[in-house]
């Protein structure tokens, strides 16, 4: 069985990610977050072998991306809803 691409290979594409980060989110703190997440996605479960880098890491960044503002639309809807019910 073929070892997982390795960190090191994956970190090559860190200002790649960086870049894509900052235009999936609305600042760079944001950008931050969503960078150091994927990172963390990849070493709990990094991409298998033969795998394309930064698609993995697109794919991964893009639904964490996504999953946040999902939960940010959600957690808006929730507080406009609370102050309603005042």
């Amino acid at each position: 069985m073929e070892q997982p691409i390795s960190i090191d290979e994956l970190l090559g594409h860190s200002a790649w990610l960086r870049g894509l980060a900052t235009a999936l989110v609305s600042d760079a703190a944001r950008a931050d977050d969503l960078v150091q997440d994927t990172w963390f996605a990849a070493l709990r479960s990094p991409p298998p072998a033969g795998s394309a880098p930064r698609k993995w890491l697109g794919r991964v960044a893009r639904n964490l991306a996504s999953n946040a503002r999902r939960s940010e639309r959600r957690r808006g809807e929730h507080e406009a809803r609370a102050v309603g019910e005042r």
